[in-house]
């Protein structure tokens, strides 16, 4: 991949983007939920509820900051398969959706 042809995101609280692809941004540092995107993607279990035994998944501090809103939309899915995607509105994050 040519870096010249490659639109490089800003400096965002000190946090780099770990790959820049035209204008997707892969962001590998905690707390990325404060970044004003279109979206924002995140990894989940199955059940896609936030897990307190689960403390080195990102759910629990991405489920707070977005506020209930999404812990409550999260529950009408009745689960996810692996490989699925699920869309939800952002709630209190500053991206339009996840």
């Amino acid at each position: 991949m040519a870096v010249a042809s490659v639109a490089m995101a800003p400096s965002v609280g000190g946090m780099e983007p770990a790959i820049t692809l035209d204008q997707i941004y892969l962001w590998q540092r905690e707390h990325p939920w404060n970044l004003e995107a279109d979206t924002i993607v995140n990894s989940s279990n199955t059940l896609v509820v936030v897990s307190n035994l689960d403390e080195a998944h990102s759910s629990p501090r991405l489920h707070a900051a977005a506020g209930p809103g999404l812990i409550e939309e999260c529950a009408t899915f009745g689960g996810c398969h692996i490989g699925t995607p699920k869309m939800t509105n952002a709630y209190d994050l500053r991206a339009r959706c996840m």
